[in-house]
């Protein structure tokens, strides 16, 4: 069962921490990469006149798939906040209380127009 996490960061910080994010996939990456060269190989086994385990390949196949999904959905929720926090930028935000306060740190980080 998978758990939505949430919590927050400073703004200059969003760029760190969704690279943080993209980082923890690398062994996930790397057992993609593995996977796909195990099942290569086996399934090209038979070529060398060797049975093919195809028990074993079905197996790996699930597996490639499993990782392929955690990474889809990891890359996912990164997008998200990246897209979140692309329209946070051009929009502020859409309390009027905070679109106060974002207009003055705007005008404090850009300059008033």
């Amino acid at each position: 069962m998978r758990i939505r996490l949430s919590y927050t960061v400073e703004e200059d910080e969003v760029f760190d921490e969704s690279a943080k994010l993209l980082g923890l996939l690398a062994p996930n990456v790397q057992r993609v990469i593995d996977l796909f060269k195990e099942i290569q190989a086996e399934l090209s086994s038979g070529r060398e006149g060797s049975a093919v385990n195809l028990h074993k390949c079905y197996k790996m196949v699930d597996e490639l798939r499993d990782a392929l999904l955690n990474m889809d959905t990891r890359l996912s929720e990164i997008r998200q906040i990246l897209q979140a926090f692309d329209e946070l930028k051009r929009n502020g935000p859409e309390d009027p209380a905070l679109a106060e306060q974002w207009a003055e740190l705007q005008d404090e980080v850009f300059g008033a127009d």
